[in-house]
């Protein structure tokens, strides 16, 4: 079996800065940031929607530090 692919990118809509996630239609995600790769922290959970894709916005990003992101499939 193949193993659906997704992609987690930025995006900046209407000025505000958003992490999309492009996945399975209608699955829970959780999405994680760190700032070493080393300790993580959940930001939020979401349910895709029908098209697969979901928006989470990083309310705790620092726009001058550096941060990782990684999606979970819950």
């Amino acid at each position: 079996e193949v193993e659906p692919a997704f992609r987690l990118q930025m995006v900046v809509q209407a000025g505000t800065e958003f992490l999309s996630l492009q996945g399975e239609a209608g699955r829970r995600y959780a999405i994680d940031s760190s700032s070493d790769l080393r300790n993580w922290t959940e930001i939020g959970e979401a349910v895709s929607r029908a098209d697969g894709t979901l928006k989470i916005q990083d309310v705790a990003a620092d726009s001058s530090s550096t941060r990782f992101y990684r999606a979970r499939l819950l």
